[in-house]
């Protein structure tokens, strides 16, 4: 039995599946905008995903959606029915939804999580889409949880675990779509100049 976290399981089977596709075509996505983490520092953040497409456009395929917050080692994952197993399962649904972890997180009212069923995120878009595949180019991102703490002691000094603020208005994400080893196939990289240290 595989001891390798869902996400893992799923980013690594990908690459089969696309091997196997035989005529289909991946594809990544990818929107990149500025915010303020739960510190109030102003950050930059990487929301990023991939399908796979048939020639007739059906999406047979797709990546759960990562965030990634400038400065920080923390991802937060947002998956869809069908993707994982673990306790969240229950709001994937009726969407695509994080649901945050005791210890790393608290509700969006300062409290510690008591279980992995807590609703900490989720995304649409501004035809109220419920998976992966339907997502448009104008996504809207909703995070309703802090985390518990951000930053840990490391066997290398000081790590930051950080997201994005909480905010009962959702964030508005402009994506780009670009077909996977082509030329515009670059997300862009994150910028660590700010969290350079003396």
């Amino acid at each position: 039995m595989s001891t390798r976290p869902p996400i893992e399981r799923i980013l690594l089977l990908f690459p089969l599946l696309s091997a196997l596709g035989g005529c289909a075509t991946e594809y990544s996505h990818y929107g990149r905008f500025v915010a303020e983490n739960s510190a109030g520092e102003e950050r930059e953040f990487l929301i990023s995903w991939r399908t796979m497409e048939s020639l007739s456009g059906e999406i047979s395929a797709v990546t759960p959606v990562m965030l990634r917050t400038q400065c920080s080692d923390r991802k937060l994952v947002f998956m869809e029915p069908g993707q994982g197993g673990d306790a969240c399962r229950a709001h994937r649904e009726s969407g695509v939804v994080w649901c945050g972890a005791p210890g790393q997180d608290l509700s969006l009212d300062g409290k510690a999580l008591g279980d992995a069923t807590t609703l900490c995120g989720a995304i649409t878009d501004e035809n109220g889409a419920s998976h992966i595949a339907d997502l448009g180019r104008v996504m809207q991102l909703q995070i309703s949880c802090w985390p518990a703490q951000t930053i840990v002691k490391t066997d290398d000094g000081p790590g930051n675990l950080d997201y994005i603020k909480a905010s009962s208005v959702p964030y508005i994400v402009s994506v780009k779509r670009a077909e996977a080893g082509g030329s515009e196939d670059k997300p862009p990289a994150l910028s660590e100049t700010v969290c350079i240290t003396d």
